[in-house]
């Protein structure tokens, strides 16, 4: 498409998973191609908050980057919790700061609420209010933050076990090979040891009936 449409403004929008493709897809061709994406907006990400988005920005392979978060977005949680090597970037952000070209934006509702009401119907609603003025126009990106302003020490500390959960998954990821492996590692051990007492039995056999 970027060949294709030299010059063209190409716009992209992603959801969950989507923000997975998009940016692994963006980072990698942009070691290779030369290309612009105009604006990104991402919602749900499940990217890690450290991904390298400043690093495409300052190259120009990206223009506009939007970060959308739901607040109480529960199936990044969830995500964070048991999905190796992702994150949780749409309910807490990308690290950074802020410019007239990146913005996280923060909104009090869940993983779908970019694309339903309150009471859970499909609606249109979100995307055209804002949305669509990112992708037609090249106004300053709004702030919005619908964070509370003192959200207390529990999700604070609730923030920080969940950002630092990395090494726990891999940690139980991986506890049923290391189990594994140590089962056989104590029965290869157990052979060894009967095979060395076996072979001495027989030398000693063998000696008593001056055979050795």
């Amino acid at each position: 498409v970027f060949a294709n449409n030299e010059g063209a403004r190409i716009d992209l929008v992603a959801h969950s998973f989507g923000t997975h493709i998009v940016g692994w897809s963006l980072f990698r061709l942009a070691r290779t191609s030369a290309f612009r994406v105009n604006t990104v907006v991402l919602a749900g990400s499940v990217l890690k908050a450290e991904f390298p988005w400043a690093e495409m920005l300052r190259s120009g392979h990206v223009g506009r980057l939007i970060n959308e978060c739901g607040t109480t977005d529960k199936v990044l949680v969830l995500n964070q919790l048991c999905v190796l090597f992702s994150g949780m970037a749409g309910r807490f952000g990308f690290v950074g700061g802020t410019s007239d070209h990146f913005r996280n934006r923060y909104y009090e509702f869940g993983h779908s609420g970019y694309f339903r009401d309150a009471d859970g119907r499909l609606d249109p609603g979100f995307m055209r209010r804002y949305w669509l003025p990112l992708l037609t126009t090249e106004e300053a990106i709004p702030v919005i933050d619908e964070r509370p302003d003192s959200p207390g020490a529990l999700p604070g500390i609730l923030t920080f076990l969940l950002n630092n959960a990395e090494p726990i998954k891999v940690s139980v990821y991986s506890s049923p090979f290391a189990i594994v492996a140590l089962v056989m590692l104590v029965l290869f051990s157990h052979a060894s040891r009967e095979a060395y007492f076996a072979n001495v039995m027989a030398c000693d056999a063998q000696v008593e009936k001056g055979e050795y």
